[in-house]
C-alpha cells in the first residue's frame, strides 16, 4: 500500500429524525448520526450546502406534502451524484424557513464540484437550487446538527 492511499470503512448511514424549530418556525431535520463518531473526519475536512428552493408552502414556510415529495427527489438526485463515488459523506438534510437544505462532508472538492456541475449541465432540475463548498476540517458547521442528539436526551440518541 503507497503512502497516498488509504483504506477507510465507510460508516453505514443512520438516519435520526429530528423535529425541532429555529427562530419560533418549524424545522425538520435528518441527520446522519453515524459520523458523530467517524474516526476519519480528517479526510473529508470541506463542508458542502445545497440550497434547494422549493415552490408551494403550506403553513409557517414549510412546503406542502406534494412539494416535500419532489424536494425529495431533487435531494436523491443530488446526493446520488454527491456520495456515488464515495468522495462525499451524507451529513443532514434540514427543511425550515421556505427551504431544503442537504449537507455534506467532502474528501476532495474538485470531484464533488464536477458532479454537481454535470448535474446543472443536464438542464433537468425540477427545482432550482445552489451550492457553496468550505473547508471546514474542525467539522464545526456539523456541530449545531450534532447538537441535536444531546438535546434529545436519549430519544433515538
Amino acid at each position: 500500500m503507497s503512502a497516498s492511499h488509504v483504506n477507510i470503512e465507510y460508516p453505514e448511514p443512520v438516519y435520526c429524525l429530528f423535529d425541532t424549530s429555529r427562530e419560533e418556525l418549524p424545522a425538520v431535520v435528518v441527520v446522519n448520526s453515524a459520523l458523530r463518531q467517524f474516526l476519519h473526519r480528517d479526510l473529508f475536512p470541506w463542508h458542502l450546502s445545497v440550497l434547494i428552493t422549493p415552490r408551494a408552502f403550506a403553513e409557517h414556510g414549510m412546503p406542502t406534502r406534494e412539494e416535500c415529495a419532489i424536494l425529495d427527489t431533487v435531494g436523491d438526485e443530488i446526493e446520488a451524484a454527491v456520495t456515488g463515488d464515495r468522495n462525499a459523506l451524507f451529513l443532514a438534510r434540514e427543511t425550515w424557513n421556505a427551504r431544503r437544505q442537504l449537507l455534506f462532508r467532502v474528501h476532495d472538492p474538485k470531484v464533488a464540484d464536477g458532479s454537481l456541475q454535470q448535474l446543472i449541465s443536464r438542464g433537468s432540475q425540477q427545482r432550482e437550487w445552489g451550492f457553496l463548498m468550505e473547508h471546514d476540517a474542525t467539522w464545526s458547521f456539523g456541530v449545531p446538527y450534532f447538537s441535536l442528539f444531546e438535546s434529545a436526551r436519549g430519544i433515538d440518541a
